[in-house]
């Protein structure tokens, strides 16, 4: 079972391996310029070297960003969109299940939302 790491930002997690395609986050509390540079540094590699990733988020609670973050989001769209073609959002918040049925098939990546209950299917998942 993964701890739960109130108000951390962007964690790392314990099996994330960008080099192996499988980049893994918490997420919660107030994410910083500095630490979402670090994910978008490894899209970008990932992307310029055309290789595919598949990306882990667990949720907890209803995470902010600092206003910079969106702004470095937009420019690394294109990046995204080449590199990620699975994200596994793992959370209970129930508006989780209903932003993932609605931004699937508006987005390049295969969108899937998991219960908390559910993370080794979450892995299981990125990993077919």
């Amino acid at each position: 079972m993964l701890p739960v790491m109130e108000h951390a930002g962007l964690t790392r997690l314990e099996f994330d391996d960008p080099a192996a395609g499988l980049m893994a986050y918490s997420v919660g509390g107030k994410i910083t310029a500095e630490q979402a540079q670090e994910v978008f540094d490894a899209i970008q590699a990932a992307a310029d070297a055309g290789r595919k990733l598949r990306l882990y988020y667990e949720l907890h609670g209803f995470p902010t960003a600092e206003p910079s973050v969106f702004v470095e989001k937009l420019k690394h769209m294109g990046a995204i969109w080449r590199a990620v073609e699975r994200m596994a959002i793992v959370g209970d918040q129930r508006w989780l299940g209903v932003y993932t049925k609605l931004m699937d098939p508006v987005t390049k990546p295969d969108l899937r939302h998991f219960g908390v209950e559910e993370r080794e299917a979450a892995r299981a998942w990125l990993a077919e």
